[in-house]
């Protein structure tokens, strides 16, 4: 592999202003490739990024915390995916269940206005009467609102924060150490967006929704390291193995790499949390259709392909100094491009040695 090429590729990205800064590592059968350059930081002073780097997950903590959680509780028969949101939310008006929230399918509005649901009591309020925008159950609309419900749920049902369900049922078990919500240490954080109303913002989550809710919830918050994730979709290539112990059952995971739902709005396929196969909006066109991939919003993306046990991770702080970035989506799929290109042609490669000998 590498490593030189793909490293001039981001270092053009650096050099374009397209990323400030990146971590990544590759994951292929049992090869680990990783690195990082750029800045983690460029206003108000250039700080040149390094390997402790911790980076703002933003909408990834739906699939690495939340989704991993709603597992976790399933498979110790805690909560049912036809459990009604109303089982655990008594005052929610609606019918939902716990599957179509996890799998985007409630129909409801993706979004709350921040500036008017300004305190976490409005938030949640509003979060608990969203509005419905197309019939339950029948194509997926990506929705904040169905990830912050389900950390309600969880928060209300086991009366804990995720912070404190994540670290048990995630963090410890996975041997995630750089992983958390409200990170310690904001100076070795990746700087995200400068606004006039919370300045640079470092250290603490960038999502306006999460900052009011504290900075824990079930859709944004959570802060990680390449190291950490690298275990993550370890285990999921592993079918749901850690270190040869069973963390998740192979089902849950054949689970996660099903289509469920067609997404009309961005045009995908989407399962629990994940989105679903290839596509051009987080995988580019190389991967197999036996993949799983999700993004989010400050630069962050993940991709676990199955039939090449191979998996990607690329952390980015492209809100930063702000978010007015029209070419960031376009350069990380020719990252990921180059990236697949360049794996699969050594899985080629070593497939035909193996035949010929």
């Amino acid at each position: 592999m590498d490593k030189k090429q793909i490293e001039n590729l981001l270092n053009i990205g650096v050099k374009e202003k397209w990323i400030p800064g990146y971590s990544y590592a590759i994951i292929y059968r049992d090869r680990i490739i990783k690195g990082y350059g750029g800045y983690r930081e460029l206003f108000p002073k250039k700080i040149v990024n390094n390997e402790e780097t911790v980076y703002d997950m933003a909408s990834l903590t739906k699939v690495v915390i939340t989704n991993t959680l709603l597992w976790r509780f399933i498979e110790k028969d805690l909560i049912h995916l036809q459990d009604p949101v109303k089982k655990y939310l008594k005052d929610f008006p609606y019918d939902t269940t716990i599957e179509q929230l996890a799998t985007h399918t409630s129909g409801f509005i993706a979004d709350i206005d921040y500036k008017i649901f300004h305190t976490k009591e409005k938030l949640i309020k509003e979060a608990m009467n969203p509005k419905l925008i197309q019939k339950p159950g029948e194509f997926a609309y990506y929705s904040d609102i169905n990830y912050i419900l389900l950390g309600l749920i969880f928060e209300t049902y086991f009366k804990k924060d995720l912070n404190t369900l994540a670290n048990q049922e995630i963090f410890i078990p996975l041997n995630m150490k750089k992983t958390s919500f409200l990170p310690s240490n904001p100076e070795i954080c990746a700087a995200t967006e400068i606004t006039k109303e919370r300045g640079v913002v470092k250290g603490m989550v960038h999502d306006e929704k999460a900052n009011i809710l504290g900075g824990i919830a079930g859709h944004a918050g959570l802060f990680s390291h390449v190291d950490d994730l690298i275990p993550f979709c370890q285990m999921i290539l592993n079918n749901g193995l850690y270190n040869g112990k069973p963390y998740l059952k192979k089902q849950t995971i054949d689970c996660w790499f099903q289509k469920q739902y067609f997404d009309k709005n961005q045009e995908l396929e989407r399962g629990f949390s994940w989105i679903s196969g290839n596509n051009t909006y987080t995988t580019g066109k190389c991967v197999s259709k036996n993949t799983i991939s999700h993004s989010g919003f400050t630069g962050t993306s993940m991709l676990i392909d199955r039939d090449n046990q191979f998996a990607f991770i690329y952390l980015t702080n492209r809100v930063h100094p702000t978010r007015n970035n029209k070419y960031f989506r376009e350069f990380r799929r020719e990252v990921t491009d180059l990236i697949c290109q360049t794996i699969f042609f050594e899985i080629s490669k070593e497939k035909t040695l193996q035949k010929t000998k």
